[in-house]
């Protein structure tokens, strides 16, 4: 048995999808042992490393924690690279990091969309929305499409992209069934039918039976959107802005 056959990982985390949906994802594809725990919070906050989780736990075979890891992308791509969802050559993973980063702002959009109480923000932000997904199928339809449309972004076998893909469909998917929106029409089959065979392939890898036998987890806590909870308390500011360099307030912003 190799080193790394003989390790096992504990995730901590909400009991939500969140941030960490690829990373379950990754962790069951390659049928490594691990578990996850849900800490109550915030009274665990003072025990994870930054105050704040995800959080993942390396072991040994003899249980022993190894290494430690926060940060839910460093995460996924530390995985990834580890059990060969992701290329050894720089520039090739950088292609699918930089496919992956282009849901993180669609996410957060959505989550701070259904935040407001305010008709103007919310206005605004769908049309932040609507400019980002659109950039976004535009984009990731040519990379599948350049890849022969088979339901890969890069060969012909599942990599760190394509469950990437799945778990931000998951979650848009999941929020917009229990808010009754439409953020998730945009990636519709008939919209981009080069997403659907992507979720169509994750959905059949035999790897990934464990995942599917489990029930779907929901993307609220306790009554909120995730985004209050997802790491720490998530508060939304106004945007306050002064003339440069002349402004009343010089004196106390640090």
């Amino acid at each position: 048995m190799s080193t790394q056959d003989s390790l096992s990982y504990t995730l901590r985390y909400f009991d939500v999808q969140g941030l960490c949906e690829t990373t379950r994802l990754i962790l069951d594809l390659k049928g490594i042992e691990w578990t996850e725990e849900n800490p109550e919070w915030p009274a665990a906050k003072a025990d994870q490393p930054v105050g704040r989780m995800p959080v993942l736990l390396e072991k040994n075979s003899d249980g022993e924690v190894v290494f430690e890891l926060t940060e839910s992308m460093v995460i996924e791509r530390y995985l990834a690279h580890k059990y060969g969802l992701l290329p050894t050559e720089l520039q090739a993973s950088a292609r699918q990091e930089q496919l992956r980063d282009q849901f993180k702002d669609i996410w957060t959009t959505s989550i701070v969309y259904h935040l407001a109480d305010d008709e103007d923000r919310k206005a605004k932000l769908k049309e932040k929305y609507d400019e980002l997904a659109t950039y976004m199928v535009k984009f990731h339809s040519k990379a599948l499409q350049e890849n022969g449309n088979n339901g890969h972004y890069v060969g012909d076998s599942i990599s760190y992209i394509d469950i990437a893909l799945y778990a931000f469909l998951k979650f848009i998917r999941t929020q917009s069934k229990a808010k009754n929106d439409d953020l998730s029409s945009y990636y519709e089959p008939d919209k981009v039918p080069e997403f659907a065979k992507v979720v169509a392939a994750v959905e059949a890898e035999p790897a990934l039976e464990r995942y599917f036998a489990q029930e779907t987890k929901n993307v609220t806590i306790m009554g909120h959107a995730v985004a209050t909870s997802l790491l720490t308390i998530t508060v939304v500011l106004p945007d306050v802005r002064h003339a440069w360099p002349s402004w009343e307030s010089a004196p106390t912003t640090p």
